[in-house]
């Protein structure tokens, strides 16, 4: 918890590889966030808990939760923590987003990996034929 910085939105991660980087949320998220963690009662430092120990959150259990979320809203699709990674990189790159951008949020070393994540839709990739090739 002591790792969000609340004027950036941003909060400090650890990833593959005990590989350190930033996540950000947006104006929503930080309401949902705060109201979270008003309403914790316990000492731990995690940000994310359960009421069994140890208490901090594992894998496993956000991705059970991102299951019954799916359930819940009748998506039968597989929904996974890693999907929606990769619907972040496709969405930014649609919007616009320059690679490395994407690659720095997505903490890429190469951008041959991040391409690997996003791929453009047919309508994008023909908005961006007209935009750099068709004079």
């Amino acid at each position: 918890m002591a790792n969000i910085d609340w004027h950036r939105n941003a909060k400090k991660v650890l990833g593959k590889g005990n590989k350190e980087g930033e996540a950000y949320f947006g104006a929503k998220a930080r309401i949902w966030l705060q109201r979270y963690l008003n309403q914790r009662i316990d000492e731990d430092r995690a940000l994310f808990v359960t009421v069994r120990d140890p208490h901090r959150m594992s894998i496993h259990e956000i991705q059970y939760i991102f299951k019954r979320i799916a359930k819940r809203c009748g998506i039968e699709d597989r929904v996974s923590p890693h999907k929606m990674r990769h619907t972040l990189a496709t969405v930014l790159i649609n919007q616009g987003a320059p690679l490395v951008t994407v690659q720095s949020i997505l903490g890429h070393d190469k951008p041959e990996t991040t391409q690997l994540y996003a791929s453009l839709s047919g309508s994008s990739r023909q908005q961006s034929y007209q935009r750099y090739f068709v004079q």
